[in-house]
Parts: structure tokens; C-alpha cells; sequence
């Protein structure tokens, strides 16, 4: 109840800025819109100037109705407007989130910007709905029905960022073997380091297959661990295949910079929510950094929830569960910032030693910019850092392979494939 509480007195204060700031857009003249209608050839928009006093030509484009000051019941005459022409159900929720650039696009016959932020809207509020933000209590949860024996080997799945497998449900139930999903509980939290996590996972691991072999699937922040995991099981049994997503093209420029708070706020949104419209993820942003303290950064997110998820969310463990998504991340940034090249002579023997112990197989799926396939070499420094071994060593052994996954559509679509991938590799 506190947080909640508190959540929603710092949304109110944020609300209090922008308001502020947006007053110098008012213009309340009914001649000029009378002749901005006009302009548009289209009546409703007219009337939306008028009734929020703003001149389109003059008011910046991603400023939202909601931040302007829609009325609702205008707000229901646009509900209707969009299941007319764009055979499209709206929420009242989502039509606040609306820009005056996409409106100025309608009134110029041009409903696409309108139509495309709706559609993500929908997207993005069904795959953060996903996410139930409860910290888990066991260390384990099986993700199919399926039972070991005979040469049905287990494939774990390590822990994702948002704490949730719900994004593998169907995967895992196509699968003929074992599917279990390993948790990252709040004992896991006091685990500082990739050797400890590897540890804690590779042991848990192994009593729960018996000795036997088995193959991990891991993302983002758990590949330093599933690495270690598979040069500890090196000329034994353990580890088989690894399959490792490492992070889209897209982001790369967030690991360039400086690592702070709002880079990392952001890079977490992007994995709560795929395809949320661009429009609100900049206001949500865009109120994040104005937030100079952490605690109140996160609560701003949690203020938005019911707006990304269109409900109320029950969540008491959300802003646990945040929190420990942004030190993971912390955790992937400074893996990411790390620059092989200072890695001495001693610490290179060492590892080229590990590798050539190594029986499996190490995949790696890598989301790339269209038309723009990455240099392998690139590509496995960047994922593997410290634990990477020479070019030449792989190439001759065939320990790992890259899987590359062009970004040449929307991160739904992206994320199908990269889950057929997944399953083609384990299946």
C-alpha cells in the first residue's frame, strides 16, 4: 500500500512539471482553429485544436493529449472516430498517449502514425502482462509435463531479466525432454559474483539431472555464467550444448556510454515491454530523467503501469523485482564495457587451455541490424569477454557457432524467431 502510495504522489508531481511546461502552448483562439480547420479538410481534428487551445503548427509533435489535457468526453468522440474508420476498439488510456504530430498526420489523410502506435499499444500492454513481477521462492519450475529417463536429457532455461518463462511457454511445451526453468530468488541476489552464480547453477543443475548430461539456455547477463558452467563441466559429464542470446544490434549504443541509471531504465524497458509504442516509451523517458534519485525513477515506471498494462496490476513485489532487474543489468553493462585486449598473456593461455577441454558446443544468437551481419570474431568477444577464446581455436574445433537474427521487422517478430532458433538448437 505504501508503495503504491508513493507511486502515485510522485506521478502526480511529474504530472505537475509537464503541465507547467506546456502552458506556453495553449492558445485559445477560436478564428485560428476555425481556419486550422479548414486547413485540414478534416472536422474532428479541427475541433481537437480548439477544444485543447494548441496550434498544431507551433506545439512540438510528441507532446501527448494526455499531457495537454484531453476531456474525456472528447475522448470517447475519438473512440468512436477510430472504430469507424480504423476498425479499431481504443482505450481511453491509449487515446491520451496520442501526439499532436500523429493527429496533425490525420487531419492530412494520413492515418498510419495513428493506426501503427495502436496496435503497439496492444502488443506492447499483452507482452508486459506477461511479466506477474512476483520474486519466485523456489529454485526451480518445470516448464513442461515432460519426465527424464532413457535419452531424454533436461534443458534448463536460466533465469530471464523480467524473472518471468512465460515467453517460452510454447516452446517448451513442443519440447520432447524436460524443460526446467532455474530462478533467480532473493538468496540468488547475494550472489556478487559469475563464479558463485555458476556454482549455485551448475550444482543445482546437476541434482536435478542426475549427473547426467544436459543443455542450458541462457541471455544477456547470465552468459558469463552459462560459459563458466560449460568449461567446469569440460571432459565430463554436465553441460552439453549452450544456446546464449546475446543483446540486439539496436542496443549496442547503450553499452558505448557512460553506465547510469536512465541508460539502464531504458535498456529495462525495452525488456518489459517489446513494441511499445516509441511515443510513450520517450514520455515515460522523459520523466525518468527528470527523477534525480533512483528511488523516485523507479517510481515514475510503477506509476505507469496500469497505462502499459491497461488494468491494475497486484503486484507487492514489483518494486523488488525492478530492483533487481537493474542491478542484473548493471551486472551486463560492465561485461559489456570490458575491452579484451588488456587480458594478459597468462589469463589468455588459461582460457585457451579450458576450451580445448571442451566437448560441447557453444551457440550463439545474435539479433544484427539488417543487411549488416556482424564479424563473427566481433561477435564472440562481445558476448563471451574475458572467457573468449582465439578465432583460430574455434574455427579448427567447431565449439561454437553464431546464429545471426536480422532486425528487419518489429521485436515481436524478432523475438519469434529467435525462439525458433532456440528450439531448433535443443529440440
Amino acid at each position: 500500500m505504501f508503495h503504491a502510495l508513493n507511486a502515485t504522489l510522485m506521478l502526480s508531481t511529474v504530472q505537475s512539471r509537464v503541465s507547467a511546461n506546456n502552458r506556453k502552448y495553449l492558445l485559445f483562439d477560436e478564428r485560428e482553429s476555425t481556419q486550422m480547420t479548414a486547413k485540414t479538410g478534416n472536422r474532428l481534428v479541427g475541433e481537437l485544436w480548439l477544444i485543447l487551445g494548441v496550434d498544431p503548427n507551433t506545439t512540438p509533435d510528441g507532446l501527448t493529449l494526455g499531457e495537454i489535457g484531453l476531456e474525456s468526453l472528447f475522448a470517447i468522440q475519438l473512440q468512436r472516430e477510430f472504430k469507424d474508420k480504423l476498425d479499431i476498439n481504443v482505450p481511453l488510456a491509449h487515446i491520451k498517449g496520442l501526439t499532436v504530430g500523429m493527429f496533425r498526420s490525420y487531419g492530412e489523410d494520413n492515418p498510419e502514425p495513428i493506426r501503427e502506435y495502436l496496435i503497439a499499444r496492444k502488443s506492447g500492454h499483452s507482452s508486459i502482462l506477461r511479466n506477474q513481477f512476483v520474486m519466485p521462492t523456489e529454485k526451480y519450475l518445470r516448464l513442461n509435463e515432460v519426465t527424464g529417463g532413457g535419452r531424454r536429457a533436461p534443458v534448463f532455461f536460466m533465469p530471464p531479466l523480467t524473472m518471468s518463462f512465460a515467453a517460452f511457454g510454447d516452446l517448451c511445451r513442443r519440447l520432447d525432454r524436460p524443460a526446467i526453468g532455474l530462478n533467480w530468488t532473493r538468496e540468488t541476489s547475494q550472489l556478487t559474483s559469475v563464479n558463485s552464480l555458476a556454482e549455485h547453477y551448475r550444482t543445482l543443475m546437476e541434482t536435478l539431472s542426475g549427473g547426467g548430461r544436459y543443455d542450458i539456455v541462457g541471455y544477456l547477463d547470465t552468459i558469463p555464467v552459462c560459459v563458466e558452467i560449460m568449461m567446469r563441466a569440460a571432459g565430463g559429464g554436465g553441460a552439453g550444448k549452450v544456446v546464449v542470446v546475446d543483446a540486439n544490434a539496436a542496443d549496442e549504443h547503450l553499452f558505448n556510454d557512460q553506465i547510469c541509471d536512465n541508460l539502464m531504465i531504458e535498456f529495462m524497458l525495452k525488456q518489459l515491454s517489446i513494441d511499445a509504442p516509441t511515443a510513450l516509451m520517450d514520455c515515460i523517458l522523459s520523466r525518468v530523467r527528470a527523477e534525480p534519485q533512483l528511488k523516485a525513477k523507479l517510481a515514475v515506471i510503477m506509476a505507469h503501469m496500469p497505462e502499459l498494462t491497461h488494468k491494475q496490476l497486484v503486484a507487492p513485489d514489483m518494486e523488488k523485482v525492478l530492483g533487481i532487474m537493474l542491478a542484473r543489468i548493471r551486472t551486463l553493462f560492465e561485461n559489456k564495457h570490458r575491452k579484451r585486449r588488456n587480458i594478459s598473456q597468462t589469463l589468455r593461455a588459461s582460457v585457451a587451455a579450458k576450451w580445448a577441454k571442451i566437448s560441447g558446443k557453444l551457440i550463439i544468437i545474435k539479433p544484427s541490424h539488417a543487411g549488416c551481419l556482424p564479424n563473427m570474431d566481433d561477435t564472440v568477444e562481445l558476448a563471451l569477454g574475458l572467457n573468449a577464446p582465439e578465432s583460430q581455436q574455434y574455427a579448427t574445433t567447431g565449439t561454437i557457432s553464431v546464429e545471426n537474427v536480422e532486425q528487419s521487422g518489429s521485436m515481436a517478430t524478432i523475438t519469434k524467431i529467435i525462439l525458433a532458433k532456440i528450439y531448433n538448437a535443443i529440440k
